[in-house]
């Protein structure tokens, strides 16, 4: 039942998992480009890898993700997964820890990003969005041994040399930026 608030108005938004965890994937990823707060960055990416990865597997997705990453030994997993949702833990509770705190390097949250626009194409065949395409696009033009071998044939195929040179010399903000223009639908 939807909570009336007077002045506050009464909009109510029915939303599935992935409507939610797309919605969160979309603002890290823009927050990330525009050199926004670590920390939120980090629980929306991870938060939103964490039901892309649990959805996608009751999707018989086939392609592994960084829980269940076959880089890792069956035996190591489950330390693996402990110590990769860490940071995210730390960042949503407080009820055992309340009086510490935590080292945290924001390239983790790349590695969640990643992760949830992969899962992605798993449950939704269609076009990446936009953001999400970005991402790729940048990652590919400036971490190539994170992209797939796909993506960055691809990237090579399509674009001029020329321009690739110039996209690379782009801060990050500039290049979302342009890069969501060009692709206004």
């Amino acid at each position: 039942m939807p909570i009336d608030l007077p002045g506050l108005g009464s909009e109510v938004l029915h939303l599935s998992k992935v409507d939610v965890a797309r919605s969160q994937l979309k603002t890290a990823i823009q927050l990330w480009f525009h050199d926004g707060d670590p920390v939120s960055i980090h629980t929306l990416a991870y938060a939103a890898y964490e039901i892309i990865h649990f959805v996608s597997k009751k999707h018989n997705r086939t392609k592994q993700l960084i829980f269940d990453t076959l880089s890792v030994k069956e035996e190591y997993r489950r330390k693996w997964a402990d110590t990769i949702k860490e940071h995210a833990n730390f960042f949503k509770h407080a009820n055992n820890d309340h009086n510490k705190s935590i080292d945290f390097n924001p390239v983790l949250s790349m590695m969640f990003m990643m992760g949830a626009a992969a899962g992605l194409t798993s449950i939704d065949t269609g076009r990446p969005g936009k953001e999400e395409a970005a991402l790729a696009l940048w990652i590919a033009l400036h971490r190539p041994t994170w992209a797939g071998v796909k993506v960055r044939e691809a990237l090579v195929n399509r674009v001029p040399v020329e321009e690739l040179a110039h996209f690379q010399t782009l801060p990050k903000a500039q290049f979302f930026d342009a890069y969501m223009i060009a692709r206004q639908d």
